[in-house]
């Protein structure tokens, strides 16, 4: 005998459940790694424009 569709139903959202938390965790370290990105670009060029000063 299978599964109910009780119980079918509940796998699937579980499923659901799992991959949307995989997909929010995702997102934040995408948005960690241009976050670090975007300030060691900012650094450097606020370098670069500081030997251009001096």
């Amino acid at each position: 005998m299978g599964l109910s569709e009780t119980d079918v139903a509940k796998q699937i959202q579980h499923m659901i459940a799992f991959i949307q938390q995989e997909a929010a965790e995702k997102v934040e370290e995408i948005e960690a790694k241009a976050e670090e990105e975007f300030n060691i670009e900012k650094s450097r060029l606020v370098s670069q424009q500081r030997i251009k000063i001096i």
